[in-house]
């Protein structure tokens, strides 16, 4: 469970004025087309990874759960582990979502290049009784968590369309979209012990980058 984000276990005490979640999701105007076609089969990879890690992320949360509550402490690898795993998500949603035509990091790898980039700062010591008492806390979160997949592919398929249309997507579906992948984010960060502030849909240390000016021939929406 090696990770590879250092600056994600470093003590809060080094970066009092840093938020423990940070996300930047790309916003980009014009996508490849071809690249879009063929998401559909291209995203086969990223979703067997994204199984087969979420079940390991499970496991790591339970085991984190019981350790926070008698330390009040992350242990460093764990929390490096479930960190990877949000970013992971994030790059993939925005990815899949046509956000980005940047290619997903199988290792989370919190690089710009990979698309949307989050940071999360581990805490110098965690309030025992939210961690403890997390599930019920979280029980609002976890039923929209249980519709999120439904909006996804919505999105997705709506997108999908749009993008091999038009080449890009319109403002207002990128502002759906980069809502969705930053509530996403959140939640997962929330439901994984990684937080523990209650999820909402962007906070003001959020970043998006500015759209590029349109292409000749294309009026943005």
């Amino acid at each position: 469970m090696n990770g590879t984000d250092e600056s994600a276990v470093q003590p809060s005490i080094e970066h009092p004025d840093r938020p423990v979640l940070n996300i930047r999701l790309p916003n980009k105007l014009g996508q490849n087309r071809l690249i879009t076609f063929f998401k559909p089969i291209i995203m086969i990879p990223w979703l067997v990874w994204y199984t087969l890690w979420n079940i390991g992320v499970l496991i790591i949360t339970v085991l984190a759960w019981f350790v926070l509550v008698f330390t009040a402490r992350w242990p460093a690898e764990y929390f490096r582990f479930s960190a990877s795993f949000v970013r992971f998500e994030a790059q993939y949603n925005s990815w899949l979502l046509n956000l980005t035509d940047a290619w997903p990091s199988f290792s989370g790898r919190p690089d710009d290049q990979f698309g949307a980039t989050i940071d999360i700062r581990r805490k110098d010591a965690y309030v025992r009784w939210k961690v403890g008492f997390r599930l019920i806390l979280a029980i609002p979160w976890l039923i929209v968590a249980n519709f999120l997949p439904y909006g996804v592919a919505l999105l997705w398929f709506v997108s999908w369309w749009v993008v091999l249309f038009l080449g890009r997507q319109p403002s207002w579906l990128r502002q759906m979209t980069t809502l969705l992948v930053g509530v996403n984010t959140r939640i997962s960060a929330y439901i994984y012990l990684l937080v523990e502030e209650y999820p909402r849909p962007h906070g003001e240390d959020d970043e998006f980058e500015p759209s590029p000016v349109p292409r000749p021939g294309f009026e943005q929406l």
